[in-house]
């Protein structure tokens, strides 16, 4: 309890303040405090009623309260200016000492008679104690004894008059206390009612069993409920059956336990929809230890839950996404950031490309990329003018490692602001000294690529199947008889240029192909040029087509095959007349290549022996199915080692390239390959081959045949 003077009213009054606890125990830590003020107009009636000059001092020795308004405020003796400093410095009895002045008590605290105005006095006094962190206040009374018996008997009767005195200070003083108590009950139960009703947080509080008893407004609003609706019934009226049970075994676990809960339901509002309340329980204890009540505080947090996974994911994205910037930045070309001619940062790229560690490189001097300063100087005058923080500057500079080893660059920078320095510029360099080599060797390849077409006839061609639009190297033009930037511009003025008798067959050939899955394009037809010659042209090209499948683009070659097509007229015109000769010899006669297959018959031979020329062109001996076995097995026994004994180059190349691979791979089976290879089954042991082992290529399909 304190006693003071109001800052805004400027009235005297005892204010009550009571501590709040997050448990029912004091030891507990403080959440709160509920304070009421009372007057002091209850306080000066009661002294006024007394009769007699009463006082009531607070522990500086100021009067409070008093019977006599004119000693209201006087300082007991001595008054020093040190002691009305002192008491104006606590603000405890607001302006009333603000000038530096105060009335003196015409008696000392420890006197106990006083003459006032020529009548002597008795003084009785008595300690209050309420608490004051100031320490305690004193009530004081004076009485008149100026007509009072002989000192002797005034003695006796001013023992008697104390008696009574300290009886009615302590009727009075536990009159106050009472008092105090119940007005101090009242403002708790009123400010707490209020706090209640007036709460953002929900609060319920239910009976020892769990059964409701009273809910605030705010509970009410949360779940749609009002309190003759919830009242008497669990709070599980609001349950959605979405809260796991182990939660409700926590809390019914840690209730009983006597201890307070905290956690979290997803409950169900009266319109069904749901939310997530934030609850903490605590039970209430009687002085035997009885619990009588559980008092719940539920806050509603779908809000800030939805706002924290909200917070959660933009951390996440912004985590995320720096990683993807660093990880970028490591794995960008070489890029630098150079910050009043040194460089800040950069990134293991440009450490690569510099042949340095990132310790050698930081805070370097810039001006050695560019062999030295002037140089530097003269590249900042030329870009400089150009950065800007929202647009690039691109130019190409020859620069300089710091081993003295040159190289071709292409740099992208743009300017940034960035606090302590004055200029800063972030550069992306990209050597491109492989890039011009590859340059001058395309340019090269491009020469030699039109020398190719000049001296083989071909012309280059490019269809784009969904615009229309034909593309002909002027090659190609001029091959077809046109001027050298003249050309078709459609697929039927294309068209018209084919022979007639060739026109219909190569339309149809051409859209079987694109309309197909095929992936490339081959044909040979005749053009009648602008100046009526005649031409074979064959073509070849690729298609490609989009992810369905459907052809988008056509590119490939026409070559000028006009000279091969008269001489293959010719060539099938002599074979026709040696056949016709050959038919002519009635004695039987076959003919072979180089690799032992038949190439042809007489007329003769096929009368002879009953066979038809097409079962046996392209085929060995040992292919045909009249061979017995055993006969087909000596044969090739007797030509592998006719072969082999005239030191056959296939033969022998086959056997050391592959006898140390077959030997390591297959173990005992080597024996088995050699034993094929020496029966000439090569195309066998090439199946017990394991394909490049051991760096040495395997004897493809040609050594075989060539055996």
């Amino acid at each position: 309890m304190y006693a003071a003077i109001g800052g805004n009213t400027h009235e005297r009054g005892l204010y009550y303040a009571e501590p709040l606890y997050d448990s029912d125990s004091p030891s507990g830590a403080i959440i709160g405090v509920v304070m009421f003020k009372v007057g002091m107009e209850s306080v000066d009636g009661l002294l006024s009623r007394v009769g007699l000059p009463v006082l009531l001092l607070s522990p500086q020795g100021v009067v409070f309260s008093s019977a006599r308004p004119e000693w209201l405020f006087a300082v007991a003796p001595p008054l020093t200016q040190a002691r009305i400093d002192s008491i104006r410095a606590t603000r405890q009895f607001g302006s009333y000492f603000d000038n530096g002045l105060a009335s003196e008590l015409p008696f000392s605290l420890d006197a106990s008679h006083v003459v006032l105005n020529g009548v002597p006095h008795a003084i009785s006094r008595r300690a209050v104690d309420w608490k004051d962190p100031g320490g305690q206040w004193q009530l004081l009374m004076l009485d008149d004894v100026s007509g009072l018996m002989p000192w002797s008997q005034r003695l006796q009767v001013g023992l008697a008059a104390l008696m009574l005195f300290s009886m009615l200070g302590w009727l009075l003083l536990d009159l106050l206390r009472s008092r105090a108590q119940v007005t101090r009950a009242l403002e708790r139960f009123k400010v707490l009612g209020t706090a209640l009703e007036s709460s953002p947080v929900a609060v319920v509080i239910t009976d020892s069993e769990g059964f409701i008893e009273w809910v605030n407004p705010q509970y009410e609003r949360n779940c749609g409920y009002t309190l003759e609706e919830v009242k008497g019934r669990k709070p599980s009226v609001v349950a959605s059956g979405q809260t796991p049970p182990a939660t409700y075994q926590a809390m019914w676990g840690t209730l009983l336990s006597g201890q307070s809960w905290r956690g979290t339901f997803i409950n169900q509002r009266r319109d069904g929809s749901l939310y997530h309340d934030e609850v903490t329980l605590s039970p209430v204890f009687d002085e035997r230890g009885k619990r009588i009540a559980i008092v719940g505080l539920h806050e509603e947090v779908s809000e800030r839950m939805r706002a924290q996974a909200e917070l959660q994911r933009r951390e996440r994205m912004l985590n995320e996404l720096l990683e993807q910037q660093t990880a970028i930045f490591d794995n960008a070309p070489p890029i630098v950031l150079i910050c009043d001619r040194h460089l800040r940062q950069f990134n293991p790229a440009f450490a690569e490309l510099m042949g340095e560690s990132t310790a050698q490189l930081q805070g370097r001097h810039a001006s050695f990329l560019f062999g030295g300063e002037a140089p530097f100087e003269a590249f900042r005058s030329k870009v400089m003018p150009g950065l800007h923080p929202h647009e690039a500057v691109r130019d190409t500079a020859v620069l300089y490692r710091p081993d003295g080893s040159v190289f071709h660059a292409r740099l992208s920078g743009r300017r940034l602001q960035m606090e302590g320095f004055a200029n800063a510029s972030l550069w992306v360099i990209e050597d491109v000294t492989e890039a011009r080599k590859a340059e001058a060797a395309l340019r090269e390849i491009h020469e030699r690529l039109e020398l190719a077409q000049e001296a083989g006839k071909i012309g280059v061609f490019d269809v784009d199947l969904r615009s229309g639009r034909i593309l002909w190297s002027s090659k190609l033009s001029v091959m077809m008889g046109f001027a050298p930037d003249k050309q078709p511009l459609s697929r039927d003025e294309w068209l018209a240029c084919l022979h007639p008798q060739d026109r219909q067959r190569a339309r149809d050939h051409f859209d079987a192909c694109i309309n197909g899955t095929q992936d490339s394009v081959r044909d040979s037809w005749r053009v009648v040029r602008q100046d009526g010659e005649v031409r074979w042209f064959l073509e070849a090209a690729r298609i490609f087509r989009d992810e369905a499948g459907k052809a988008t683009r056509v590119v490939g070659v026409n070559v000028d095959i006009h000279d091969q097509k008269q001489l293959e007229a010719q060539v099938a015109a002599q074979l026709d007349f040696q056949q016709a000769l050959i038919n002519a010899i009635p004695v039987p006669l076959f003919y072979k290549g180089a690799d032992g297959r038949y190439t042809g018959f007489n007329r003769a031979y096929e009368q002879a022996f009953g066979v038809k020329r097409s079962d046996f062109i392209g085929k060995t001996v040992q292919e045909l199915a009249f061979l017995p076995e055993e006969l087909r097995m000596q044969f090739r026994q007797d030509q592998l080692r006719d072969l082999l004994s005239q030191d056959d180059p296939a033969a022998t190349e086959f056997l050391q390239h592959n006898a140390t691979i077959l030997e390591a791979a297959l173990g005992d089976g080597f024996a088995t390959v050699q034993a094929q290879v020496r029966n000439f089954d090569f195309e066998q042991a090439l199946e017990h081959l394991p394909e490049g082992q051991g760096g040495v290529p395997s004897p493809g399909p040609d050594s075989c045949q060539a055996l």
